[in-house]
């Protein structure tokens, strides 16, 4: 800990304490802490910005694991004008993070796109955090109580500011860590490191307990380190016991020690256990009725006898909670449940009195047994964390909202499906369905498919087509056929009205055509011409450009370069016209993948830099878009003979999407790029891993993925094995009609021929010129002209 606060490096870095519930990590934290700030320079020039807060177990606000910090931000933006004036989508901090919104002056006016305006809150933080911070540390107790916004604004934080910044956390675990935060330490990779405390052994605990019960004979000090069994908490409430009673029994430990307490004591301590997180000097006067002196009075013991400890707060004014949390469990359930549910009444009473937070009001009526007004509460608790985008915490409101009575599912299911948990989302969009009608089951199946449970969702879309007369083809002939009747009608010279859109319809035909366009291409081409098609008879230029773009890859893809201009031509139209970015990054993106069929590899990173650069302008560098030109830039890359460019451009795009196809499809992307990199051990181990994965076994995402298992086979000398795997994917991709894009028959037929021609013998080497001839034929506008060139 003492050498990631004293690193100078311009980075974030991340130190997580764990173990079990006390083991001692706060005091190790306190003690690295303690020791920074003495080598700290006397004068203020240098000196480093240190903040500290704690997550509590009943707390449910956003961002929580930062809220000790926002009112410091705050102040600093209040004093300077200039830093106010300098943060990028300052209007999306604003929204997210409401305090700083009021000194930065921007209203919070609704936008197109959710999670992207809270995508630009989070990496304006990051900017924030940045100018504010020349060193910094950050501690955080208890982090396992965070929401799953605070734990992205720390990897954000650790991952953009480029200053040294080390947040220091705690996190109680018995056994295994968590799944969510092993991700998070495998996304940070070298810039986070694990502490794990272990018990403390038995000298230590013999001489920590030796200086609390100083009186005490050898025998019995031992005796009591070995009931501690490694617990320094443990060992300081029986040592306590010892020089005072002389006894040694760590069961209740908890529990003799509030016995022990005045009656105004244990009157405090137990409002304090009943607290949501903190409770302060004025909750605790008015509740326990004591004079302001005594209760200090009161208040000193408690802290004097490690019972209760202060913390600051953004009002300057001591805040009090439990010295430990096993405290607080006993202190809690010593309650009577009648006195509990009393205690709970007067504090909800008092904080409507005093204009307290939704949350905490929520909490207390509903343990006051009021279940109605805690519902009315929790609604407005989730409304403010749906304000913040801040999913996580509003779905677990709106959830709690629900099982107390509250009719609020569909605020609910948006809230998961935002938050990216999308099993449950799909859950709570069929049961809006049985009352609400079909938009819901489209959002269901949606979940379902990027969730990549892809027979599940098309068979609930299928449903819904169906019903409404226009049943998905059963076949890839027949959805040919329907596409070039779509076509028909779509080109077709006679003048249509504008007509109101079908918006199921809609829906159903962008889901289509969004998200199976990457496992099934030939199915979803007839639901991106449906969709041109309704967009334009409703008027719709946004989905019409946007339907544009994705035909101009179709056709990039379709004629290996040779078509897709005007359909770009037509998309830069629709999007200049409707001023919306989506259409914009998309034409970007299909442009890009033009250049790369062309073998243009300039224009391929001019079109994909055009569209990053609106990303980036717009605060999009996390979102799909920024994904999808990214993608298809390190695809490009990787056919430029650029392995290196295309491992970084791909990055952590893999962890970062929640839709699994895509997941699959980087995975094969990458493994390609590895082996053409000459990394071929990563390359292995990356295969393995594509093997056990499902959605890898789909569609398209099935043909790279052996397609990267073929190049893997070359790489490594195993011809025989190469060709044969390449003409088991030619079976494959016949099978499927996948063949029928010139796309991928051309990389295809590429494997089996470099297979062919490696070994050697002569009649491999004709089979493999006559393959290389008929490619060269078919591939003359694009870079697979000159691979052919190569191969014969």
């Amino acid at each position: 800990i003492d050498a990631r606060i004293a690193d100078a490096a311009p980075r974030g870095r991340l130190v997580l304490v764990t173990g079990p519930s006390g083991v001692g990590k706060t005091a190790l934290i306190e003690e690295a802490v303690g020791r920074a700030r003495v080598h700290e320079p006397a004068d203020d020039e240098g000196a480093m910005l240190v903040w500290r807060g704690k997550c509590h177990e009943r707390e449910r606000v956003p961002y929580r694991a930062f809220d000790f910090i926002i009112d410091d931000l705050a102040s600093e933006l209040a004093q300077s004008t200039r830093l106010a004036a300098s943060i990028e989508h300052a209007g999306a901090l604003g929204r997210v993070f409401p305090v700083l919104g009021g000194v930065l002056g921007v209203s919070t006016l609704p936008v197109e796109d959710l999670r992207v305006e809270r995508e630009r809150a989070l990496l304006a933080m990051t900017q924030l955090f940045h100018e504010i911070v020349d060193r910094g540390l950050v501690v955080i107790d208890d982090l396992q109580w965070a929401d799953d916004d605070s734990l992205e604004l720390l990897a954000l934080l650790v991952e953009r500011v480029g200053r040294p910044l080390t947040i220091v956390a705690t996190w109680t675990a018995e056994g295994t860590l968590p799944e969510s935060l092993r991700a998070l330490l495998e996304r940070l990779g070298d810039a986070a490191d694990v502490i794990d405390v272990p018990p403390l052994d038995a000298d230590s605990l013999a001489e920590l307990l030796a200086a609390v019960a100083p009186d005490a004979p050898a025998d019995r000090i031992l005796a009591a380190a070995r009931q501690a069994a490694g617990s320094p908490y443990l060992a300081e409430l029986i040592g306590g016991e010892l020089e005072a009673e002389g006894q040694i029994d760590p069961h209740h430990a908890e529990a003799r020690r509030l016995e022990r307490l005045s009656s105004p004591e244990r009157r405090v301590a137990e409002l304090a256990a009943l607290s949501v997180g903190v409770v302060t000097f004025e909750q605790l006067r008015a509740l326990a009725e004591l004079p302001s002196a005594q209760l200090q009075s009161v208040l000193r013991g408690l802290e004097d006898g490690r019972v209760l400890k202060t913390a600051p707060s953004a009002s300057g004014d001591p805040v009090y909670t439990f010295y430990h949390q096993r405290l607080r469990d006993a202190a809690h359930d010593a309650l009577a449940v009648d006195a509990r549910r009393d205690w709970h009444r007067r504090y909800a009473e008092l904080f409507e009195q005093d204009g307290g937070s939704a949350e905490s009001l929520a909490y207390h009526w509903e343990h006051a047994g009021e279940r109605t007004r805690a519902a009315m509460w929790a609604v407005t608790a989730a409304d403010a964390a749906r304000k913040q985008l801040a999913w996580s915490v509003a779905a677990d409101w709106y959830g709690r909202a629900l099982a107390l009575g509250s009719s609020c599912r569909e605020q609910r299911a948006e809230c998961l499906f935002l938050g990216g948990k999308l099993a449950a989302a799909a859950t709570e969009f069929e049961a809006l369905a049985q009352v609400g009608g079909d938009r819901w089951l489209v959002r269901a199946a949606e979940s379902y498919i990027k969730l990549g449970e892809i027979e599940r969702g098309l068979a609930i879309i299928d449903g819904v087509l169906t019903y409404r007369g226009q049943p998905r083809a059963r076949g890839r002939t027949a959805s040919t056929v329907r596409a070039l009747a779509v076509a028909a009608r779509w080109l077709a010279p006679a003048p249509r009205r504008r007509e109101p859109a079908d918006e199921v319809l809609t829906a159903s035909y962008r889901v289509i055509a969004s998200f199976l366009s990457t496992p099934y291409p030939i199915e979803s081409f007839e639901y991106v011409l449906r969709g041109i098609h309704a967009a334009k008879r409703a008027g719709d230029r946004d989905a019409q450009g946007l339907g544009m773009a994705m035909l101009a890859a179709y056709l990039a893809v379709g004629s290996l370069g040779r078509f897709g201009d005007r359909a770009i031509e037509t998309a830069h139209r629709l999007s200049a016209n409707s001023g919306a970015p989506y259409p914009r990054m998309v034409t970007a993106g299909a442009e890009g993948i033009l250049a790369t069929l062309r073998g243009d590899w300039a224009g391929m990173r001019r079109a994909h830099a055009d569209g990053d650069s609106i990303c980036k302008r717009l605060g999009l560098e996390r979102s799909w878009e920024a994904s999808f030109l990214r993608t298809y830039q390190a695809l490009g890359e990787y056919y430029a003979g650029e392995p290196t460019r295309a491992l970084a451009l791909l990055g952590d795009l893999a962890d970062h999407s929640d839709d699994l196809i895509s997941r699959a499809m980087l995975g094969s992307y990458r493994g390609r790029a590895l082996v053409l990199d000459g990394n071929l051990a990563a390359a292995r181990a990356l295969s393995r891993d594509l093997d056990r994965l499902p959605a890898a076994r789909r569609g398209m995402a099935s043909i790279y993925r052996q397609v990267f298992n073929a190049e893997l086979a070359l790489a490594e000398g195993d011809w025989p094995r190469a060709e044969a795997m390449g003409h088991e994917l030619a079976r494959t991709t016949r099978v499927k009609w996948l063949a029928a894009i010139p796309a991928v028959s051309a990389m295809v037929d590429t494997l089996i021929a470099t297979a062919q021609l490696a070994r050697g013998d002569r009649t491999s080497a004709r089979r493999a010129r006559s393959r290389a001839r008929a490619l060269h034929r078919r591939a003359r506008s694009s870079f697979y002209a000159a691979t052919a060139l190569r191969l014969v």
